[in-house]
C-alpha cells in the first residue's frame, strides 16, 4: 500500500537523495562497465543483458558472483568474483568522479545547504565508496551523512529519521528508480522522481526530467541564473 505523504509541505527539513542518476549521470556508467570487464568472456553479453533485464536489483556483488558462477569452475569462482568486482570498482570509481551532475544538483544542494536544510546521500554503491565519490565532486560540504549498500535505502531512512528526529511529512527521498520509489513508501514520506523511470508513469508524485526543472516546484526554490 502506498504509504508516501500526499501533501507536500512548503520545504523539507530533511532531504535524502539517491547518488547515480539523481546527482550525477552514471547510471549508464555502471550497466555499461558490466560489459567493459567482461568483454574477453563469450557469450557475456547475452547473459548480462538477461541478468540485468530480469534481476535489475542486483548490485555489483551480486552481478559478478552470478559469472563467477556461470563462466569459471567452483574453484575459481571465489577468486574470479572478488577480482572482478575490484576491477568494475577501478573502472567506475574513474568514471563517475569525471561524470557530469544531473542539471541543477549542485544548484540545489546549495541553496538547500544554506537554507539549512539536512541533507544525505542513499545509494547503492558500496558504503566504503560513496563517501570518497561524493567528496570528488566538492559536495561533501553539503552532507551530514552518505550511506550505502549492503544496508538498504528503507534502513538508510529510517537511520536518518533517528538522527534528524523529524516527522515523516519534512522527509523528501529524492531518485531515479523505483527502488528509490519503494524506499519512500515503504517508511511513508514525501518524494520526488527524477528521469525517465518516471516519466507518464504512475507514480503521482512530483516528478521531471531534473533537479532544475524540478527545484521550484519541490523546494520553492529558483536556480541561480546561468545553472
Amino acid at each position: 500500500m502506498d504509504t508516501l505523504i500526499k501533501e507536500p509541505v512548503s520545504f523539507p527539513a530533511v532531504a535524502v537523495f539517491d547518488f547515480d542518476g539523481t546527482l550525477v549521470q552514471s547510471t549508464q556508467i555502471k550497466i555499461d562497465t558490466y560489459f567493459t570487464i567482461t568483454r574477453e568472456l563469450v557469450g557475456a553479453e547475452e547473459f548480462l543483458k538477461d541478468l540485468l533485464n530480469s534481476d535489475p536489483g542486483l548490485d555489483r556483488y551480486g552481478v559478478t558472483r552470478r559469472i563467477a558462477e556461470t563462466f569459471f569452475p567452483r574453484q575459481d569462482q571465489d577468486r574470479v568474483s572478488e577480482e572482478l568486482v575490484r576491477h568494475y570498482t577501478e573502472v567506475c570509481d574513474r568514471l563517475i568522479a569525471i561524470a557530469p551532475e544531473v542539471q541543477g544538483a549542485t544548484a540545489i544542494l546549495q541553496r538547500l545547504h544554506q537554507s539549512n536544510v539536512m541533507l544525505f546521500v542513499s545509494s547503492a554503491t558500496p558504503q566504503t565508496l560513496i563517501s570518497d565519490l561524493v567528496q570528488s565532486r566538492d559536495w561533501g560540504v553539503y552532507f551530514q551523512r552518505c550511506y550505502g549498500s549492503p544496508n538498504t535505502k528503507i534502513s538508510h531512512l529510517q537511520e536518518i529519521h533517528r538522527l534528524t528526529n523529524c516527522e515523516n511529512d519534512q522527509m523528501l527521498m529524492i531518485g531515479d528508480s523505483w527502488v528509490d520509489y519503494s524506499a519512500a513508501c515503504s517508511f511513508g514520506c514525501r518524494f520526488m522522481g527524477v528521469g525517465k523511470a518516471f516519466e507518464a508513469s504512475r507514480c503521482h508524485h512530483p516528478c521531471g526530467s531534473n533537479l532544475e526543472e524540478l527545484g521550484p516546484s519541490i523546494f520553492g526554490l529558483r536556480p541561480p541564473e546561468g545553472c
